[in-house]
């Protein structure tokens, strides 16, 4: 949920004054207060940045866009996750670090793979910020 939604639905027609909460209709704050509001929204969106969820989690869309710039850069193949050697176990998406591993639950043993980098991406972060 965006930032200013969950602010909004948090104040929703309450304002703080002197220690007391109080309802308040919108249109009785005058045009001063409102616009204070809205640079407080503003200044909080900013400091917390915009957020993703993935696998239900929230994320800052800052600490992903450099690996979703750079999986958009490549071409994927939906595959069963394989192990490349006898050794191997697991392989991590390159956006959201899930493990993807040998599985008969496709959340964890089918993903996306770019065989130029021997890469994976989970189905979830490839159906978000990759497919068009």
């Amino acid at each position: 949920m965006p930032v200013r939604n969950a602010i909004s639905i948090h104040f929703a027609g309450r304002v703080h004054c002197n220690g007391k909460r109080n309802p308040v209709d919108r249109s009785q704050l005058s045009h001063t207060v409102c616009w204070q509001i809205e640079f407080l929204f503003v200044v909080v969106e900013i400091m917390i940045g915009e957020q993703v969820t993935i696998h239900g989690d929230e994320w800052k869309k800052e600490d992903v866009a450099d690996a979703i710039e750079w999986a958009n850069t490549r071409v994927w193949e939906q595959q069963h996750w394989f192990a490349p050697s006898p050794t191997w176990d697991h392989d991590h998406c390159q956006i959201c670090w899930r493990k993807l591993f040998k599985s008969s639950d496709p959340q964890h043993g089918v993903g996306y793979f770019n065989q130029q980098n021997d890469n994976w991406l989970c189905c979830e972060c490839f159906s978000q910020f990759v497919q068009c």
